[in-house]
């Protein structure tokens, strides 16, 4: 009685097995599928925050020679010593800042102006850094998450296995003593 039961019962249990396991499979596909998106747009944001924060370094290496230039230009116009002197050595300088004033010296409100412009780009890339940041962060997470995914269903497929395994055994050794009951019998 208990092997008729149990003959029964095994061939559902079979099918959803497989149908388990198909499923399994097929989550396990879509997981790795997913997680090889999240990888690709987390190599692509990394390779986007590593080109802004070699701008960012260029803009404030930029800005902080500007600055000296600055310093040093205010220095020499207070102390009143204008003239060609100012930009000794400086030929890029004066091409971009040739314009002088009525006194000899260089025209300072337009350095002020690209310091204040260079000022605004850089803040404007650290903002864009920070987001870039911050995404990364978002995407690491969702890497993490669906890496616990993949390996809570890589666990529920090697059960699943396992468990259909057993089945098959199970179905085995059902065969196998029906047949010798059939056997016995004749």
């Amino acid at each position: 009685m208990t092997v008729v039961k149990r003959q029964a019962q095994s061939p559902s249990g079979v099918s959803s097995e497989v149908e388990v396991l198909k499923a399994l499979k097929s989550l396990f596909e879509h997981h790795k599928a997913l997680d090889e998106k999240v990888r690709e747009r987390l190599r692509v944001s990394l390779e986007r925050v590593s080109a802004l924060e070699e701008e960012l370094t260029a803009a404030n290496q930029e800005i902080v020679a500007l600055r000296e230039q600055n310093a040093h230009l205010q220095r020499k116009v207070a102390s009143g010593e204008g003239g060609d002197d100012l930009l000794e050595g400086s030929e890029a300088h004066q091409k971009l800042h040739g314009k002088r004033l009525s006194n000899g010296s260089l025209e300072s409100a337009r350095e002020a102006s690209q310091v204040v412009e260079l000022q605004d780009l850089l803040e404007k890339q650290n903002y864009e850094l920070a987001q870039m940041k911050e995404r990364m962060s978002s995407l690491s997470s969702r890497v993490s998450e669906v890496e616990q995914e993949l390996e809570t269903a890589r666990k529920d497929l090697i059960k699943s296995e396992e468990m259909n395994n057993k089945y098959q055994r199970d179905i085995k050794e059902v065969k196998a003593h029906t047949h010798s009951l059939v056997r016995a019998v004749c």
